[in-house]
């Protein structure tokens, strides 16, 4: 007979452009105050530089140098996340710590240097660097090597929904006891001239910056970082007597490939999935939800028109904003570290606003906290990551 467990996140650690500490963007987020653009030049006609939202600081050790930048990331916001739950591992049945902190983009850079080597000269292409650090599941492996755990290792590449389904994984086996602790959470760094251009040729990039619901929206800007939780049995954190950020009560995860770049307004499956989700809860009400909220001309339009079909007239009553307005879209690493954002939200009682919020689109108008955070009590927070190619995961966290 199974038993379930109730999964808390005990430890949070992540890397951003807006701070690589949550003391640092806790303050960034209630100032409103967003991280320094960058211009990133490139040899191409059409594209002589474009913007991005990039790490501000570099503090990893020479050791690691030859890491891919997104595991470096994704190793440090581990780090984090074990430390801040006060996790002595050597304490620990190792074969009982999962890992399930993903990248839904893997080694870019890794690849992209592995690429002009090979072509200046085919015998400088080094097989074990590149292999060792290029692929997604590269970052599983070596969190796991580093603290020498023995549980299971899972990557989950799901576009820009990678991250929640991570978090998602990460609390059904600690659910369903298959592990007792969990490091989950996903890393990305894809700034690069290929998967810029890409985006552009797409009609999904900003040419001037991130307005999230404002009327100016043209796209989305790239960021880079990572998010990692530490979940545990809600019983294990009570007796190690730590502090618990909240409670993971609900989630559902959905799929429509009616487009790749669009979601279908007529097949309404965010809907549905909101629907199900409360349906699963305990009660009905959420405080905060954190929006996908990329600032595509289609895509804001349709979160905002799903939420009220799944909602109905409460749905104004829903404190909503998108956080992708303070750094950037950091794609598979969105959903974690936005994750994070919701739990901070619901530990000091606060909205974090939508900054860049200056002209009304009519079609978009329910409560998305325009550009001032707002002080309220967050019993619940709810945060939604979709992704190109139909992906969805939502996940609900309270107190």
């Amino acid at each position: 007979m199974n038993t379930h467990h109730t999964a808390v996140v005990t430890g949070i650690g992540l890397v951003t452009p807006l701070g690589n500490t949550k003391e640092k963007l806790l303050e960034n987020l209630t100032k409103g105050r967003a991280a320094p653009l960058s211009e990133v030049p490139f040899d191409f006609p059409h594209y002589p530089s474009m913007k991005v939202f990039k790490i501000q600081e570099s503090y990893f050790s020479e050791k690691e140098c030859f890491l891919d930048p997104f595991i470096r990331y994704g190793l440090s916001a581990a780090k984090e996340a074990v430390t801040d739950a006060r996790l002595d591992l050597s304490q620990c049945d190792l074969r009982r710590v999962g890992v399930v902190v993903s990248s839904s983009k893997g080694g870019v850079a890794t690849f992209a240097e592995a690429v002009s080597a090979y072509r200046q000269k085919s015998s400088a292409f080094n097989k074990n660097s590149f292999y060792e650090t290029f692929s997604p599941a590269s970052l599983s492996r070596i969190i796991t090597e580093r603290f020498q755990l023995r549980g299971p290792v899972k990557n989950i590449a799901t576009a820009c929904a990678t991250g929640t389904h991570s978090i998602i994984e990460g609390v059904r086996m600690i659910e369903d006891g298959e592990v007792d602790f969990c490091l989950a959470g996903a890393a990305d760094a894809s700034i690069d001239p290929l998967m810029l251009s890409g985006y552009q040729q797409m009609g999904v990039y900003a040419s001037d910056g991130i307005y999230p619901y404002d009327i100016r929206r043209d796209g989305f800007v790239i960021g880079e970082g990572a998010g990692v939780v530490l979940l545990e049995r809600k019983e294990s954190a009570q007796a190690r007597g730590v502090k618990q950020y909240g409670e993971i009560d609900g989630y559902v995860s959905g799929q429509e490939t009616n487009n790749v770049l669009m979601f279908d307004a007529e097949d309404d499956i965010l809907a549905r999935l909101f629907k199900l989700l409360v349906e699963r809860l305990d009660d009905d009400t959420i405080d905060y939800l954190n929006t996908h909220g990329t600032a595509t001309r289609a895509g804001d339009v349709y979160e905002t028109q799903q939420i009220k079909k799944a909602f109905g007239s409460r749905a104004y009553d829903i404190s909503l904003s998108s956080t992708k307005s303070f750094m950037g879209h950091l794609l598979g690493a969105a959903g974690a570290v936005e994750c994070i954002i919701c739990l901070l939200s619901m530990q000091h009682n606060f909205v974090p606003p939508t900054i860049n919020y200056q002209k009304k689109d009519p079609v978009c108008d329910l409560d998305y906290t325009p550009n001032t955070m707002k002080e309220k009590h967050i019993g619940r927070a709810v945060s939604l990551s979709m992704g190109f190619g139909g992906q969805i995961g939502i996940v609900s966290m309270k107190k």
